[in-house]
């Protein structure tokens, strides 16, 4: 999972953006085994309040969260989505 969808890399990626401005504010939608750890990585940089967990959603719920993103960071090389 984490070849595919390089979690850590976006949470990381989220991290130095959220310190570069302090008005960035990040979501990360879905779950996974990696869930726990990125959440601990982002409390430990105290970012808990700034990079927030949606955690596995219903189709539509995503596409409401996406619809309200100002920007979507998606790294992941291969996706089974078109």
């Amino acid at each position: 999972v984490e070849e595919q969808k390089r979690i850590s890399l976006v949470v990381e990626t989220m991290a130095r953006a959220c310190a570069l401005d302090p008005r960035i504010e990040c979501r990360v939608v879905g779950g996974g085994g990696d869930l726990e750890k990125c959440r601990e990585a982002v409390r430990a940089r105290g970012l808990a309040e700034r990079i927030t967990f949606a955690g596995r959603l219903e189709p539509d719920a995503v596409g409401a969260e996406l619809e309200r993103a100002q920007a979507i960071l998606f790294m992941s090389d291969y996706e089974g989505l078109p």
